[in-house]
């Protein structure tokens, strides 16, 4: 038992550090950019720690526990800035969704590892994963960037 407790501790722990460094990357590179590489780094490290030998059993998680958690800031920093003139409004509505169905997620996952054990339900929670891929695309990107991309200002009474 103290050994889980452990292993737990540490993939929240790291999962925080993953936290910080996505909203840094995500200002660099995009949000868009910053979650396609997470639909797809994400669900691979569950592959890896579900299929990697038992003494990589702690890298697996420390890398999987960085990326896992990672989307979070990033799709709330993407509502704050498609939410016009209601922040508030918007990150409540995210979060309002958010927790439940992560809640919901969990029950789920728990279920089908009653069901059809652990392993079957990781690996089919990284095949789902990957179908985030698919859903990046269709989310909305800046606002601001977009608007005052192909415009050219030309100064007034010229």
């Amino acid at each position: 038992l103290w050994l889980g407790g452990a292993a737990l501790a540490v993939f929240r722990g790291v999962s925080a550090l993953g936290s910080l460094l996505s909203g840094t990357l995500s200002d660099h590179w995009g949000r868009k950019k910053v979650l396609l590489a997470l639909a797809v780094l994400s669900p691979a490290a569950m592959l890896l720690f579900v299929w990697s030998p038992v003494w990589a059993t702690l890298p697996c998680l420390v890398l999987l526990g960085f990326l896992v958690f990672t989307p979070h800031p990033v799709l709330l920093a993407l509502v704050q800035e498609e939410s016009g003139s209601r922040p508030a409004a918007a990150n409540g509505m995210f979060l309002f969704l958010n927790v439940p169905i992560r809640a919901l997620a969990a029950v789920a996952l728990g279920a089908a590892a009653d069901r059809w054990g652990l392993e079957k339900a990781f690996l089919w929670s990284a095949f789902l994963g990957f179908l985030a891929l698919a859903a990046v695309p269709a989310l909305p990107g800046k606002k601001k960037e977009e608007e005052g991309k192909d415009q050219v200002l030309i100064p007034e009474g010229e």
